[in-house]
């Protein structure tokens, strides 16, 4: 690895600002890993459509093979590709990517994946063959509806419902 390349640091620089220079219809990038993603990541179906939160992401939601930390320059393309034109992908075995337009559109994109992984490991907890899953039609039709409504894929009132939560919370967030 060059002198020059990022190290423990990379990350912010190969996620966020890689995949903003490399796709520039995105405005925002948010990557987290929490339990539940990770969890579902790690899941050899990846997000099942047992939720009607993940009716969100069906047939859209795209995947990374762990490949190692995101410290090496050469990951970014990695990304870029496994996302092919997507907005949302679970890294397996890491966590989460979700980009977007805006921050709005991420946090509210971000809140329905989290939402969704944490229904499936409550499904899944129940045993196997203990659950059931809508069929494909009904899921495509559930994605459909979801994907016609713009302004609930910006964010719409979710976002603004957030900002009044943190506005309540801690409104020093502003200055």
């Amino acid at each position: 690895m060059p002198d020059d390349a990022p190290r423990c640091a990379g990350g912010p620089l190969i996620i966020h600002a890689g995949l903003l220079r490399q796709r520039p219809d995105l405005n925002a990038v948010l990557h987290t890993h929490t339990p539940a993603v990770i969890g579902v990541s790690a899941h050899v179906g990846g997000l099942l459509p047992l939720s009607q939160h993940a009716m969100r992401f069906h047939g859209s939601l795209r995947y990374h093979d762990f490949q190692g930390l995101e410290f090496d320059p050469e990951m970014t393309g990695r990304l870029v590709r496994d996302l092919d034109g997507e907005t949302c992908m679970l890294l397996r075995h890491h966590g989460e990517l979700v980009c977007g337009g805006s921050v709005a559109e991420c946090v509210v994109t971000h809140h329905w994946l989290e939402m969704a992984c944490r229904a499936q490991i409550a499904a899944l907890s129940a045993g196997e063959g203990r659950y059931r899953m809508p069929d494909d039609e009904a899921c495509s039709y559930a994605h459909r509806q979801i994907a016609e409504s713009a302004a609930f894929l910006s964010g719409g009132r979710d976002w603004q419902a957030c900002v009044r939560l943190a506005d309540r919370l801690d409104p020093s967030y502003r200055d």
